[in-house]
Order: structure tokens, then C-alpha cells, then sequence
């Protein structure tokens, strides 16, 4: 297309580059304190676009100037922006190391803390880096121009065998490393779409190089379309890596100071509060056809419907909701004789005679308030059976494991409170 061939239409695209990426790297300095963007250690995440920037600007800037030269920033920066991802999951993982003994013994984590913290990768970054660039400056003066990219049409046959072998081997090494890291954390609770993000770049890494190999092999890729090809690999990294983590900060409202600790196992109310928690009881009362399963449905329902009275208590079209969820309670649970055998006859008395309030739809949050006591009490009693059993055991050693790893992470400054 003659739009490819204009000088103008990519200066004005270097323009647009500073504009989206001074804007994604101005956000992320902005919301560094929000967890998807801290889970991903803020200087690092700088650095990753600052690179796919530099990237994406040298490419053009051989477009425009055409030396072979020029290429050779690609791979520096290419190295740097691929180490710092690497770096970020690094981080992660050295907090879901976790050994016998700097499990139980805290100071020892303090003392070690420093080998956690974002500045100490930084510094590995940045030997690395100078390192990567002594080897390339070497090797080209030397006379190995191996390390500029293949595809520009003025190569030698022997320069441009020897660069696509660079080629294949660089994105095959580069590869290989997600997948490492992927197995590494494929049994760790990554949560803040960290596993989506590096299965992603995986995914768009292997066809944007696999594509760029072949097309080029059989001399149907040019100058300018591999360029156009790298751009868009260059430009989904930076949804990956940049704007997908600012959107999150946005969308997630949840409060991550709080995290349930081991001592809230004994606490039955507190129990019910976790998720994991809830679900393994729920599972171990269906499993025991105690009847356990129906009081904890029951007393799930009855909470809900407090906590919605206490939400919505001023909003008169929520007092209409609370009316009618007030009555599927009493006609689920209390109108038909279907549980009376479930329920003792004096608390179902006492529900049915206080849901009289419900014929001139009328209700108060505390209508339930004998049935959600019976069924606590119920619960209680199959609660202390369950911390017994092996269930709550393996159980209590998940959450004193994922207490420990958030407690490492909240104090490196990985989690923080929004």
C-alpha cells in the first residue's frame, strides 16, 4: 500500500507511540498503589512497556533510515523487556516458597526480606542488561552481525542465514521460559489475571514468531509487513502488560487488607465467612446426609436477607425486593410442612407468628431471627464434629499456607489494600 511507503505516515505513528505509551506508563506511575498493578511490581511493569516502546520505535526508525544497525536494538530491547516479565513471576514465586522452616520461623523471612524486595530486581535487571549490550557491542564489532534482524533485503546470503538462525533460536529460548514458568506456577492460586497474561503472551509469542519465520523463509514477508507484523505483536503486549492491569484497578472495588488467618478457623460465624472454607463444610454436611446441608442453605438465606435489610434500608424500591424475598424465605422454609421435622416447633411458632407482619406487606430484619439462632446452633454442633475430621485438617494447612504467602506478599508491597 502506498500509506506503507509515505515517511510521513510513520512519523506520525512514532507521534501516536509517545501519546499511548506515555499515557500507559503515566497511569501506571498514577495507580501504582492498587494491587493488579503492584502484584506486578510497578518499576518492573514500567520498564516492560518502556522497552516495548523502544522496540516498537527503533523498528521504525529502521523503516525510515534503513541500516542494518539499527536492528540490532531490537534484541537489547527485546532482552530487557522480556526479563523484566520474567523478573515480575520470579518475584511472585519466591513468595510461594515456602519450606518447613521459614514457614514457622518469621524472622528469618525478615532477614531474607531484601532478596523480595522490587529494587533488588531491578538491580538484576539492570546487570543483565548491561551485560546483554557489552555481548551484542562485541559481537558486532567483531564483525558477527548475527544479532541484526533478517529481514531487511539488502542482507547477504551469509549474514541472512546466520540472523534467521538467530532468529529461531532466540524465540524458541524465549518461549521455552514462559512455558517453564508457566509450569511453575500452574499449581499456585495466581489470582489478579496473572496466569491469563502469561498464557496470552505465550499464545500471541509463539504465532507472531512462528509466522514471521515462515512468511520470511518463503519470501513473503517484507520490509515493511514485518514490521506492520511486529507492531501488532508489540501493540497486544502493551494491552497485556499495560492497559489490561489499569482497566482492573478501575473495575475492582474489593478491600484485600483482610486476609482469613488460621486463628478464625474455630470461630463458626467467621468460618462461614471464607469461601473456601464454606465450600469444604457445605461438602462435608452433604457428604454426612445429616441434614447439615439444609441449616447451612437456611442460615445462608436468612443472612442474606439481613445484610440486604441493612444495605437497602432507605431505598424504597429495595423494600419491595426485602418484602418479597422476606416471603420466599417464610413460604420456602416455614409456611409447608415439608422441614417441621427439621425445625423444633417452638421456633417455627415463632417465625410464623412474627411473619404475620408480611400479610400487609409489611417485614423487619429480624423476623428470622429465632430460625437463624436454631440454625447456627445446629450447625455448631456438626462444626465441631468436622473439625475432627482429616476434611479440616488438610483444610487448616491450605489457609495457614495462603495466610503465610499473603502475609509475605502484603509486606513486600506485592498486595496492598484496594
Amino acid at each position: 500500500m502506498e500509506l506503507f511507503k509515505n515517511q510521513v505516515f510513520w512519523i506520525i505513528l512514532i507521534f501516536f507511540n509517545v501519546i499511548v505509551y506515555g499515557l500507559c506508563c503515566l497511569m501506571i506511575i498514577k495507580r501504582k498503589t492498587f494491587t493488579y498493578i503492584s502484584v506486578r511490581s510497578s518499576t518492573l511493569l514500567l520498564i516492560t512497556n518502556f522497552s516495548n516502546f523502544l522496540i516498537n520505535i527503533f523498528l521504525i526508525l529502521n523503516k525510515l533510515i534503513e541500516s542494518n544497525f539499527i536492528s540490532i536494538f531490537y534484541y537489547i530491547f527485546k532482552f530487557m523487556m522480556m526479563i523484566s516479565i520474567f523478573l515480575r513471576y520470579e518475584r511472585l514465586l519466591a513468595c510461594f516458597n515456602i519450606n518447613n522452616e521459614d514457614r514457622y520461623n518469621i524472622k528469618k523471612f525478615y532477614s531474607k526480606r531484601h532478596r523480595i524486595q522490587e529494587k533488588f530486581f531491578v538491580r538484576i535487571l539492570i546487570g543483565l542488561f548491561f551485560v546483554f549490550c557489552a555481548i551484542i557491542i562485541i559481537t558486532n564489532i567483531i564483525g558477527f552481525k548475527h544479532f541484526q534482524l533478517f529481514y531487511t533485503s539488502n542482507n547477504e546470503i551469509q549474514n541472512f542465514i546466520g540472523q534467521t538462525y538467530v532468529w529461531i533460536i532466540w524465540n524458541f529460548i524465549e518461549q521455552f521460559v514462559l512455558i517453564t514458568y508457566i509450569f511453575r506456577i500452574f499449581n499456585k492460586k495466581m489470582n489478579h489475571l496473572l496466569s491469563f497474561e502469561i498464557y496470552s503472551l505465550l499464545i500471541i509469542s509463539f504465532l507472531y514468531s512462528n509466522f514471521s519465520s515462515f512468511a520470511t523463509l518463503y519470501k513473503n514477508l517484507d520490509n515493511t509487513n514485518f514490521i506492520l507484523t511486529s507492531l501488532t505483536f508489540l501493540y497486544i503486549c502493551l494491552i497485556l502488560n499495560g492497559f489490561l492491569p489499569i482497566v482492573m484497578t478501575f473495575c475492582s472495588k474489593g478491600n484485600l487488607s483482610f486476609y482469613f488467618t488460621p486463628k478464625l478457623l474455630n470461630n463458626l460465624y467467621l468460618f462461614l465467612t471464607n469461601e473456601y472454607c464454606y465450600q469444604a463444610f457445605n461438602e462435608y454436611l452433604i457428604n454426612k446426609k445429616n441434614n447439615g446441608s439444609f441449616f447451612l442453605k437456611l442460615y445462608t438465606h436468612i443472612m442474606k436477607f439481613k445484610l440486604d435489610c441493612v444495605l437497602n434500608n432507605n431505598n424504597n424500591n429495595n423494600k419491595i425486593q426485602g418484602i418479597n424475598e422476606a416471603t420466599e424465605i417464610f413460604n420456602n422454609y416455614f409456611s409447608v410442612e415439608n422441614y417441621s421435622q427439621l425445625i423444633e416447633q417452638e421456633t417455627l411458632l415463632k417465625v410464623r407468628e412474627k411473619c404475620q407482619i408480611l400479610k400487609v406487606n409489611g417485614y423487619n430484619q429480624g423476623i428470622f431471627d429465632d430460625a437463624l439462632q436454631f440454625a447456627f446452633n445446629e450447625l455448631d454442633k456438626r462444626f465441631s464434629e468436622f473439625r475432627n475430621t482429616q476434611e479440616f485438617r488438610e483444610l487448616y494447612e491450605e489457609i495457614n499456607l495462603n495466610s503465610y504467602i499473603h502475609c509475605k506478599m502484603f509486606n513486600i508491597g506485592l498486595i496492598n489494600k484496594f
